[in-house]
């Protein structure tokens, strides 16, 4: 009692449908949630096939790893419906660059 548990989910044993379940339980509370891979590719895969269980469950889902930084920092930020709790997928840099632009240059990020 009072230990923590970790454990490791290996190849295959769908990490995105879990990290979907937890992802979708807390934007249901209420909260934004950031979902963060190193792997662009997954990130965009993982939100992609994740999104229709959001819709079923009325949440707002996206992904801020377009080539465009535009697209990005606008588009998926803005769209997105901060008061009902939503889940934004990205790659590690993405949310680094965020926080420096806010901490440095002033720019508020709505995450």
């Amino acid at each position: 009692r009072g230990k923590g548990l970790l454990e490791q989910i290996r190849t295959g044993e769908e990490k995105t449908l879990i990290v979907g379940i937890a992802a979708a339980f807390f934007a249901l509370c209420g909260q934004a949630v950031d979902v963060v891979s190193s792997n662009r590719d997954l990130v965009i895969e993982g939100e992609q096939k994740c999104r229709s269980f959001f819709e079923l469950l009325k949440l707002e889902s996206g992904h801020i790893c377009s080539e465009n930084d535009e697209v990005n920092h606008q588009s998926y930020r803005l769209n997105l419906n901060p008061c009902q709790g939503n889940i934004i997928y990205g790659e590690v840099g993405a949310f680094q660059r965020d926080i420096l632009e806010e901490e440095f240059n002033n720019k508020k990020n709505l995450w």
